[in-house]
């Protein structure tokens, strides 16, 4: 039996919390379901997984150790120069978008990452990334997809009757990323489909916008301006102009009630945090196990992955007033064509790279290889 130790991409999944399917904070909507499930498949192939605050603290003398790290870019750090370890896998969950320091952002360090670690894992090609933060990047990555928890449509809320208009489900953020992010368009999104009372939104954060005083707005500008912070101006203005729109869709965080929310609504705006060239988070493949149709903006490259006949494609409307057009003209039978082809693609050779089997797969193909370095 060989140990694998994986670095999760956040502390609190420690103490093997990564694999602990359990019912908690941590694992909102079972989304810790495919690592409880590839830690399962792994012990079946005699690879055992643990956290990597598992790791031996004393150095041994031969290679015996080896280390993932998912998302987590300071861990590795502290074993690199450790000569029992075999560095194996880096995977970048998070998309370029440009919201962490040069210092602590992988992407800039990818070169590095591949001359450590065997192999580097990425959501989107090198030459996205480079086009994403213009700068070049001499290494190679390769690409993987998010496994998600679920195979299949959820029943019963696919068969919820009964829906609602339109919901946005997502949590405020913002990005320097000018023309790239589209943290942004969310927010423009919600400004023009809450003034005609047709939007319903979910999410965490967007109540400090709302109960921000007029003395902490001028403060925020006043601090951006010192600094020279154009981006954060940005951002702040957008915020701001959203504010009174905010106060009439915003409904509740939705916490741990993603799917039966989604089941309530016929249409969900989907859109990434940035459109780059094959990331594609679980929010669209959400809509569709809850039966809602997503109008989804992110991967320009969507429809290689995702037939075009499951949602709507925002890129190809171009404008709210052209989608809100579209949504009120589509009758129950236009929906329902979405909705029966988003049920068939969950059972197609086209999800299937984005199953928790898919990822098991070439993950154990990895640790195997990686076997032939222990002594």
């Amino acid at each position: 039996m060989v140990t694998v130790y994986i670095d999760p991409w956040s502390v609190d999944l420690l103490n093997d919390g990564l694999f602990d399917n359990t019912p908690r904070l941590g694992n909102r909507d079972e989304v810790l379901s495919p690592w409880a499930y590839l830690q399962r498949v792994c012990m079946n192939e005699g690879i055992s997984l643990r956290t990597a605050d598992f790791i031996p603290e004393r150095e041994q003398t031969l290679k015996s150790i080896i280390y993932y790290a998912f998302g987590q870019v300071l861990g590795y750090q502290r074993y690199a120069s450790r000569k029992d370890i075999v560095l194996g896998s880096m995977y970048l969950f998070e998309p370029p978008i440009g919201v962490i320091s040069h210092e602590h952002d992988p992407y800039y360090h990818i070169p590095e990452l591949a001359s450590l670690f065997r192999r580097v894992y990425t959501t989107s090609p090198v030459k996205a990334i480079e086009q994403c933060y213009r700068i070049l990047i001499p290494a190679s990555t390769k690409i993987f997809h998010y496994p998600q928890p679920y195979d299949k449509v959820i029943e019963p809320y696919w068969s919820q009757k009964n829906r609602k208009f339109l919901v946005m489900i997502n949590s405020c953020n913002s990005s320097p990323l000018y023309g790239r992010e589209y943290y942004s368009k969310r927010i423009k999104a919600l400004s023009y489909f809450s003034k005609f009372d047709s939007i319903d939104l979910y999410g965490y954060r967007w109540d400090s916008i709302i109960t921000r005083k007029p003395m902490e707005w001028c403060r925020m500008y006043l601090s951006a301006i010192k600094h020279g912070n154009l981006s954060r101006l940005r951002a702040l203005t957008i915020f701001l102009s959203a504010k009174n729109a905010l106060k009439k869709c915003l409904c509740s965080p939705c916490e741990n009630m993603k799917y039966s929310t989604l089941a309530n609504y016929q249409y969900a705006l989907c859109f990434e945090s940035m459109g780059i060239e094959s990331f594609i988070s679980e929010k669209i493949f959400d809509c569709l196990m809850a039966g809602t149709v997503p109008i989804y903006l992110g991967a320009p490259n969507i429809e290689s992955y995702v037939p075009q006949e499951c949602f709507i494609n925002f890129r190809r409307i171009g404008s709210f007033k052209k989608l809100l057009q579209l949504l009120n003209s589509q009758s129950d039978e236009d929906r329902e064509i979405y909705r029966r082809a988003g049920k068939d693609f969950f059972g197609s050779d086209k999800f299937s790279p984005f199953t928790k089997e898919s990822f098991a797969k070439q993950f154990i193909s990895d640790v195997k290889s990686d076997m032939s370095l222990i002594s």
